[in-house]
């Protein structure tokens, strides 16, 4: 029992809190895939991190829609949520979340594959074009 005392106290998400962030995102037409990046992908989080989603819209939200989608995110998962909308992030971030992440809702397979395949030619041609590629040697 101990044990997993501390693995909850790693997780510092309770199995309620991530079902209802499936639950929310899996009703939502409009998002695709979502993604857990940053801290708690790497397990390393702290009790006062933030929770970093990365999403990929049908039609990308911004403005007051994204600031209310961060809102409601945050109040299910009961700590502040950071959300990286894939559709507009770089190719650095996003090779960075494709890398270091873990799926939390994947509703459209060809979209996560397809976006997954052009994020890997844009980041070796950011690479190549920024002069990233010389440090590979």
């Amino acid at each position: 029992m101990e044990g997993s005392e501390k693995m909850n106290d790693k997780l510092f998400l309770t199995e309620e809190q991530i079902n209802l962030l499936k639950e929310f995102l899996n009703k939502d037409a409009n998002v695709d895939f979502a993604l857990v990046f940053g801290s708690y992908a790497k397990e390393m989080q702290k009790k006062e991190s933030d929770l970093d989603v990365a999403i990929y819209f049908e039609n990308p939200l911004e403005g007051v829609e994204l600031l209310r989608y961060i809102n409601r995110l945050s109040e299910l998962a009961g700590k502040e949520v950071d959300i990286a909308v894939l559709n507009r992030a770089s190719a650095f971030l996003r090779h960075q979340v494709m890398k270091y992440s873990s799926p939390l809702i994947i509703k459209n397979h060809l979209t996560y594959i397809r976006f997954r395949e052009k994020t890997m030619i844009d980041y070796d041609e950011y690479r190549f074009v920024s002069g990233m590629c010389v440090y590979d040697r």
